[in-house]
């Protein structure tokens, strides 16, 4: 069976969504209503804490950024996965 090109498609999505919020104004992608990105920087300052990271069970080293372009490509090819077979059992 023959799963589909990944990356290709992934690229495709990112030129799809530019395109729609370059159109509409620079329109937020999780939120129509509302224009330009969210603020992130009260959360991101919240996970960057030392006492947040040791609840979480985070190291200490690690810093959280909303935005992570090397994770984002680093996770290309699953981005575009389906997940329903995985999502069926976790729903019943």
């Amino acid at each position: 069976m023959y799963w589909g090109d990944y990356l290709p498609a992934r690229d495709n999505f990112d030129t799809i969504t530019n395109t729609l919020v370059s159109a509409g104004g620079n329109v937020n992608v999780y939120n129509y209503r509302e224009f330009g990105a969210y603020n992130t920087t009260a959360y991101e300052s919240y996970l960057n804490l030392a006492s947040t990271k040791k609840m979480l069970h985070v190291p200490e080293h690690a810093y959280y950024k909303d935005c992570n372009t090397d994770a984002y490509n680093a996770l290309g090819e699953d981005f575009m996965k389906s997940i329903k077979t995985y999502m069926i059992s976790v729903l019943k």
